[in-house]
């Protein structure tokens, strides 16, 4: 089956597939309820002026370190003494710290492709020990 925006699943995950973000606050982040193993695929909403503190995710492993595509919707991040807006895009290796600013002025959309370790069997990058709790929420969301 086909997911898009308007479908019912997409509009439930939202809510049902919400990843916390204990990096900065008033930030909403979700998992987009498609299947793309070995990756997962979020959509998150930073208020303006969002600082995102340094931060690593782990590497898968030392061949395999796995990474983040981030991609520009709307507004602005300023990362690595550059402006990104939208249609820009910016890969962060697993292993690498990072740290980023959203634009002053409104929020900022950015949708987010993770590959990391132990996607096969439910992980959710944010949140590992989520494992189980995420299981029973796409089973809600795929009846």
């Amino acid at each position: 089956m086909d997911a898009a925006t308007f479908d019912e699943k997409a509009k439930a995950a939202q809510n049902l597939l919400k990843v916390d973000t204990p990096f900065g606050s008033g930030i909403e982040k979700w998992e987009l309820p498609i299947d793309m193993k070995p990756m997962k695929t979020y959509k998150t909403i930073f208020p303006p002026n969002t600082y995102v503190a340094p931060y690593i995710h782990p590497e898968n492993n030392s061949d395999d370190p796995g990474g983040s595509l981030r991609i520009v919707f709307s507004g602005r991040i300023f990362y690595e003494d550059k402006e990104y807006t939208a249609g820009d895009w910016f890969f962060v290796p697993n292993g690498e710290s990072y740290e980023f600013l959203t634009d002053p002025e409104e929020e900022t959309i950015v949708f987010y492709t993770y590959r990391f370790f132990g996607v096969e069997q439910g992980n959710r990058f944010s949140h590992p020990h989520h494992t189980e709790k995420i299981k029973s929420k796409e089973k809600e969301i795929s009846k």
